[in-house]
């Protein structure tokens, strides 16, 4: 009798309806791992796929399987950002293959759309319980859980969410007349936010209002609504792979609205940015080659970007037809030499200008992405001599690319003092031409500088500061001036590794060297996707 009592379950001897009321309070972890105890509670409680798919929802809220908690800005910021150790280590829920993955298994909309995000940690979404009934209970189950999928697509929290991260009220603000007292336009303002329900101003009179910060009233109410809706929707994410089987992906290349085919599918990644061409289709290249890339960047010269030194590029995972693996677009050899290009065939926009052409002049078709290949696959088809033969004509093209930047980064500020020379006094106009008289030829050149060219930059650049006087543009510089100025240094650095790399890569055996690059880069992506948690 005493060996029985000490191998019974607790709660296993309870009334069976004390065992259901509780069971329907556990969390969804709980709920699993009783149903495994024994036979019993195996039996009791039969777990369904959506009681596992809600265990695996819980499991990606916990730090130990899901990883470090990242928290969205009120303008969709992440802190910690996408480019951090902490967003690589997060984990997120497929609710079709039933996996916990990387971000890299997921488009943007499955990870940061608000109903698909992970919940608010101490949230009711975040700190549900079971949807477990007794059998005679399970329809009133699915009609709750329908009725709270209902409640969490209300149209009015979705426009409070628009209106606090965004400012986006949907419809045209009368302003009032020109002239009048700041108190009505801010009465009025007062009235909108009443109206589209921010919650902190239905209480507030006007007077508070006034004294209240716009930017923490707008972030407040964002978060509350983040309380009540972010994660609702999890239950039907799905990860890139699982909706490709299902079809998801039907191409639509050559007619304009979108990207990939239905044999070979693309998914828009997130934005990342680079200082180069280079850095966006061979990161890292450099280890293998024997000029070490300088820990420098040079400016962009990108307008309404003040010291701007990088400029943001749009990642694609592409899946290769031959492996069925998804990898990033660098790993076809395929790409444009301008942040803004895509992978699609725009063909019959011509007249528009929309022409997507590859990095060796080829345009985008239907059949070209069709016969995008890895370069494993690449590799068991012709041979890593081929390989290494494309991704140094590759890489070459990418260098004369980036000589022209630098070279135009070197020239551009004496390039605006001869324009300045034009309007400038007679003395001054006679002093730029003492200046410049021996360096019109090199205006043209830009990516044949030489380093004897390069050398008298920057001797005349060390004249015209010690000049100080000898432009207008000096006295009032616009700021392409003051970034020519501050980053010279930086720009020539990266002009003599350039210059280095292009002298390189026409050295013998430099494509062995970019086979060993690429393909470790991509057994390491690879590896880092590998390591799923599977529950």
């Amino acid at each position: 009798m005493t060996s029985t009592s000490t191998s019974t379950f607790p709660l296993e001897t309870l009334p069976t309806e004390l065992q259901c009321a509780i069971i329907c309070f556990l969390d969804p972890i709980a709920l699993v791992s009783l149903s495994q105890t024994n036979t019993h509670f195996r039996h009791l409680i039969d777990p369904s796929r959506t009681h596992f798919t809600e265990r695996l929802l819980a499991l990606e809220c916990r730090e130990a399987e899901g990883g470090p908690q990242i928290n969205f800005s009120r303008w969709g910021t992440l802190d910690p950002d996408r480019n951090s150790p902490q967003w690589e280590a997060n984990r997120w829920a497929c609710t079709s293959c039933l996996k916990l993955l990387p971000h890299c298994a997921f488009d943007n909309w499955a990870l940061s759309r608000i109903g698909y995000r992970k919940p608010i940690q101490g949230s009711g979404i975040a700190e549900a319980c079971t949807t477990w009934e007794p059998t005679e209970n399970a329809r009133r189950a699915a009609q709750s859980a329908k009725f709270l999928a209902l409640m969490h697509r209300d149209p009015a929290l979705r426009k409070r969410y628009a209106i606090s991260t965004t400012c986006n009220w949907g419809r045209y603000r009368p302003t009032p007349p020109h002239g009048m007292s700041p108190n009505i336009e801010l009465m009025q303002r007062h009235l909108n936010f009443q109206e589209e329900g921010i919650e902190e101003v239905q209480g507030m009179t006007f007077s508070e209002f006034e004294k209240a910060s716009e930017d923490g009233i707008f972030a407040r109410d964002a978060r509350a609504v983040e309380v009540l809706r972010a994660g609702a929707n999890r239950h039907v994410r799905r990860c890139i792979e699982c909706r490709f089987r299902r079809g998801e992906f039907r191409g639509s290349a050559g007619r304009g609205r979108g990207i990939g085919t239905t044999r070979v599918p693309i998914v828009v990644g997130r934005q990342k940015s680079f200082g180069t061409v280079i850095d966006r289709y061979f990161p890292g290249v450099s280890d293998v080659l024997e000029n070490k890339r300088p820990d420098v960047k040079a400016p962009v010269f990108t307008i309404y970007r003040q010291d701007s030194l990088d400029k943001p590029w749009t990642l694609y995972r592409v899946r290769c037809p031959n492996c069925e693996k998804w990898k990033e677009l660098r790993a076809f050899r395929v790409g444009g030499v301008w942040p803004r290009w895509k992978p699609v065939d725009l063909s019959d926009t011509a007249m528009h200008g929309d022409v997507y052409q590859n990095w060796d002049g080829t345009g985008v078709t239907e059949g070209s992405l069709n016969s995008l290949c890895c370069n494993h696959c690449f590799v068991q088809k012709h041979g890593r001599e081929k390989l290494g033969a494309e991704l140094a004509r590759w890489f070459a093209h990418l260098i004369d690319i980036e000589l022209v930047n630098a070279g135009s980064n070197l020239l551009s500020g004496f390039r605006g003092l001869q324009d300045s020379s034009l309007h400038a006094e007679r003395s001054i106009k006679n002093r730029i031409k003492a200046l410049l008289w021996d360096m019109k030829h090199l205006f043209d050149k830009r990516s044949d500088l030489s380093a004897t060219d390069v050398a008298l930059l920057r001797q005349r650049r060390a004249l015209w500061i010690a000049a100080g006087d000898l432009s207008p543009s000096w006295k009032r510089p616009n700021k392409w001036h003051v970034e020519w100025v501050r980053y010279y240094d930086e720009s020539e650095v990266m002009w003599y590794w350039l210059k280095a790399c292009k002298e390189e890569v026409q050295e013998e055996g430099i494509g062995s060297r970019l086979v060993e690059w690429a393909l470790g880069r991509d057994e390491a992506a690879a590896s880092g996707v590998s390591k799923n948690l599977i529950v």
